[in-house]
């Protein structure tokens, strides 16, 4: 049984796992553990048929349909090559790839995009007012914290839906930094990973950016100490709010 510890309490709904930061509700947050950071809950192999054996829920196609009246349905060795040599090497269309890349960006414009950590990990999507009451959706419990703490502290800031283009692995990306605030003229991106596409982002991009890690997530006053001696308040920038799709000129 795994004990749950204080100090992997985000807040009153939140817990963040010591091995792979992944967030869980409280009685989630054991289950979680046993299963994928010890040796027992890795071999531990649940019958996830068993909803269908004790008849709560309908079966879905005909192998189920086929193994609840008692005909044991087996696909052929030729079928799966079959199927298999279908998948593989399959090419979307230009229209369909021009679909979804405008979908996608519509989604990021709006701020409706889930973010995925490293490990197909979805974070949480809250709907958060800046000090001037305009409603941005944060993404994940670290951008929360430190909005809640941009607020506190007063500082004036927006999500940025402004892109930059980077070159990673020799093709062209855009990149989209997490805030920005208005009064210093410089983006935020609140990271928790740093892989190479990251750096690679970093390294092409020309304006004044400052990252939020998890050496000053926790820290943020002492981040915010440092942030003011590096960054002076740029006083003869004018501000007009900021309003979804478009960006701080």
């Amino acid at each position: 049984m795994i004990k749950i510890k204080e100090e992997w309490k985000i807040n009153e709904n939140l817990y963040e796992c010591p091995f792979c930061a992944r967030q869980y509700s409280k009685s989630g947050i054991g289950t979680h553990i046993w299963r994928k950071h010890t040796i027992e809950g890795k071999r531990h192999k649940p019958d996830t048929n068993i909803g269908y054996k004790l008849g709560i829920r309908k079966a879905t196609n005909h192998f189920i349909k086929a193994k609840q009246k008692g005909i044991n349905l087996k696909v052929s060795k030729n079928f799966r090559l079959k199927m298999s040599k279908i998948r593989t090497g399959k090419k979307l269309s230009q229209s369909h790839k021009k679909s979804i890349s405008k979908g996608m960006k519509r989604a990021v414009i709006e701020g409706r995009h889930k973010v995925i950590k490293p490990g197909g990990i979805g974070c949480n999507v809250f709907k958060f007012k800046n000090l001037e009451g305009i409603q941005f959706h944060i993404q994940g419990t670290w951008e929360l914290k430190f909005v809640e703490f941009l607020n506190d502290k007063k500082i004036k800031w927006q999500r940025n839906f402004k892109s930059f283009e980077y070159l990673y692995e020799n093709k062209n990306h855009k990149y989209f930094p997490d805030f920005y605030l208005i009064d210093y003229d410089i983006y935020i991106e609140v990271k928790g990973y740093k892989t190479e596409k990251d750096i690679a982002k970093w390294r092409d991009f020309n304006k004044k950016l400052d990252i939020v890690d998890s050496k000053w997530i926790f820290k943020l006053d002492e981040w915010y100490e440092n942030f003011r001696a590096n960054n002076s308040v740029v006083e003869s920038r004018s501000h007009k709010p900021l309003v979804v799709g478009s960006s701080p000129t």
